[in-house]
């Protein structure tokens, strides 16, 4: 997550290519946030 908050938060023009790293750590987000909310929702069986 520390990776992600770097990358997300650093200044646009910083690093050469950071806007395709940023699009990948929001896409990353996207799919942790999913399925924390699913966890969430559905009981486990263990």
């Amino acid at each position: 997550m520390t990776a992600i908050q770097f990358i997300l938060f650093e200044p646009a023009g910083m690093v050469k290519g950071n806007d395709e790293f940023k699009i990948a750590a929001e896409k990353m987000l996207r799919v942790i946030f999913a399925q924390l909310k699913t966890l969430k929702t559905k009981k486990s069986d263990w």
